[in-house]
């Protein structure tokens, strides 16, 4: 992470906190569809794409989803697409079409991933869960697995948020040095 990550987040929150609940609350599916209408782009199911994927189509943006995918992967996914959106990436040309990744560890797709993993897992729920538990990523999987969770995939993205919630701990304990 960098400083532009992390002051673009803090836009984030402070704009889209107040009015969508972004990294406040656990966002529902239909929360992230609703958000991805107010940044406006039009999401639109399509059972026939495998993974959630973002269109320009006469002037319009659509973010083709399909319901058929496992639901944590999917709300990822869709706020990953909201992401790109919020942080201003498809209006800057930067994007180019590419392999969609939760994963990303590099760039716009580390970004708007980060984004995602918010929307479903936000700070102060990562925090309130971790006043009873450790850090740990089996322990914060287990304590998030629910009927529908696939336990290699929750196990991963339990990874992956705790190290966005390291790094974004350790720019905040030292932005000072990053914006003076």
């Amino acid at each position: 992470m960098f400083p532009r990550t992390y002051r673009d987040l803090k836009r984030l929150e402070y704009v889209w906190g107040r009015r969508a609940g972004f990294n406040c609350k656990p966002f529902s599916f239909d929360d992230l569809l609703v958000w991805i209408e107010n940044l406006g782009a039009i999401p639109l199911q399509d059972r026939t794409v495998k993974v959630t994927t973002f269109l320009f189509y006469r002037d319009k943006k659509f973010i083709l989803y399909n319901t058929g995918a496992n639901p944590l992967e999917l709300l990822l996914s869709l706020g990953h697409e909201a992401g790109h959106l919020a942080l201003g990436h498809y209006e800057t040309g930067e994007l180019l079409p590419h392999a969609p990744s939760l994963w990303a560890r590099n760039g716009l797709e580390k970004d708007a991933g980060i984004v995602g993993f918010l929307c479903w897992l936000p700070t102060p729920e990562f925090e309130r869960i971790l006043q009873k538990t450790e850090p740990h990523p089996e322990v914060l999987a287990n304590e998030l697995a629910t009927c529908d969770s696939e336990w290699p995939f929750l196990l991963k993205a339990s990874e992956a948020r705790l190290r966005i919630w390291r790094g974004l701990r350790k720019i905040s304990k030292h932005r000072h040095s990053f914006f003076d």
